[in-house]
């Protein structure tokens, strides 16, 4: 592990983290990331990584002083010990609904007797139990209509450090398009719902957004940790701004 921590730092300073979700399971890809942002999410669900690869991502995401994250396929606990023990410092569950299934993927994120987490550290330098237990994140998805139901509790749960919201996928629970997920008051409401729920337990706030003024007009101000885009996005802009600067049919 790095001594730098440029995530826990921002955090410290009560500004936003800024990271950007690593889904091609490339080690200069999550470099070039881990460069300049400071935290990279390794997308275990929709991205084109598998849980092999964490190690490898992981250990690259560090050496550049940014914090490697995991969002896990679904809400296993052997999916979410592994991906610990394999250099992940932070966990995103996603579909979780209701207080049981939170309690389960906090459980899974530490060591007793703050949960139920097994003692397999693969790497050379992986924090102990005590640190461990310290310094992992654990952060549901809220993106269903039974989960914005339950958030007040699920929110409170131990161990729960703070929620991803999942505005995308919750519009789609709510009968929106896709599209219309930034422009529909519904929504808005519904993740400023979300965003209420876990501001009164003093608890973080995870969200996508492509910068401040996005941030502050759909959630109702910036959230503490950004996922600014994919890397596949990142790529596509870059690809874009060659091509017009040439001249080319983009």
């Amino acid at each position: 592990m790095t001594d730098v921590d440029r995530y826990r730092d921002r955090l410290a300073k009560g500004e936003p983290a800024v990271g950007a979700m690593c889904c091609i399971p490339d080690l200069l890809v999550a470099e070039a990331l881990a460069d300049r942002l400071d935290m990279v999410l390794l997308d275990l669900q929709h991205g084109a990584a598998g849980p092999d690869q964490v190690h490898a991502l992981a250990l690259a995401i560090e050496r550049h002083g940014a914090t490697p994250f995991v969002r896990v396929p679904w809400n296993r606990p052997e999916d979410i010990m592994r991906a610990l023990d394999l250099g992940a410092l932070g966990i995103v569950v996603p579909m979780v609904e209701t207080v049981e299934q939170a309690r389960a993927a906090a459980g899974a994120t530490r060591y007793p007797p703050l949960g139920v987490r097994s003692f397999g550290p693969m790497r050379p330098g992986s924090p102990r139990p005590p640190e461990a237990n310290r310094i992992v994140q654990c952060f549901p998805i809220i993106e269903t209509v039974t989960g914005l139901a339950n958030v007040e509790r699920i929110v409170g749960v131990d161990g729960v450090d703070g929620i991803f919201v999942g505005a995308v996928d919750l519009a789609v629970s709510m009968g929106f398009p896709v599209a219309d997920t930034y422009r529909s008051d519904e929504v808005r409401a519904a993740v400023r719902d979300i965003v209420s729920a876990t501001r009164g337990v003093g608890k973080l706030i995870v969200a996508s957004a492509r910068d401040r003024a996005a941030a502050e007009a759909f959630f109702g101000e910036v959230p503490d940790v950004v996922v600014a885009d994919l890397d596949k996005g990142i790529l596509l802009d870059g690809a874009r701004a060659a091509a017009e600067r040439w001249h080319l049919d983009a």
